[in-house]
């Protein structure tokens, strides 16, 4: 497989023209970063031929994330205490990735690595992320999927994870 430096946008991108494959492999990073998703491995993201041409593929495989891990009475406990709920969101590690930095690290450097305009644009994609429109995602989902704890693990780690990547930069 090509490097991801090698590698165009995907097909069907929607999003600045000037972004590369590796710009937009950082964002991909950088969405890790904010849902706490940690399985990024050799086989988490791929690309696709267009012809001769190669493309990074749209993210996929975020199965991993928001916490799908903890245990259900975990997340309810750490819903009550939310300073355990940060400190294990500050723990999250890339263990695919030399020396398992830590998510944000990790995004953080990506974006270092990217052009400006990748910077500015996955930055000003969080940023532009209200909470209401993070909750009113998570109601749509029925009860017997995601319980009450559940919704308010999800709302409140993507809250802090997204206070960490906007003031950490």
């Amino acid at each position: 497989m090509p490097s991801c430096a090698a590698c165009r946008r995907p097909l069907g991108w929607v999003g600045p023209e000037d972004l590369d494959g590796f710009d937009v492999w950082a964002g991909y990073l950088f969405l890790d970063a904010w849902v706490a998703g940690s399985d990024r491995h050799d086989e988490n993201w791929g690309a696709v031929t267009d012809g001769s041409v190669v493309h990074l593929a749209p993210s996929f495989d975020h199965g991993n994330a928001l916490g799908f891990q903890v245990r259900p009475t975990t997340r309810e406990q750490m819903v009550q205490d939310l300073e355990r709920l940060h400190s294990w969101a500050r723990r999250g590690q890339c263990r695919y990735f030399a020396h398992r930095p830590s998510l944000l690290g990790l995004a953080h450097q990506a974006l270092q690595l990217a052009s400006p305009s990748a910077r500015q644009f996955w930055m000003a994609r969080l940023d532009a992320v209200a909470a209401s429109a993070i909750e009113s995602v998570l109601i749509r989902a029925p009860d017997a999927l995601l319980s009450v704890s559940s919704r308010k693990f999800c709302e409140e780690l993507l809250s802090y994870n997204r206070r960490r990547l906007l003031d950490d930069q």
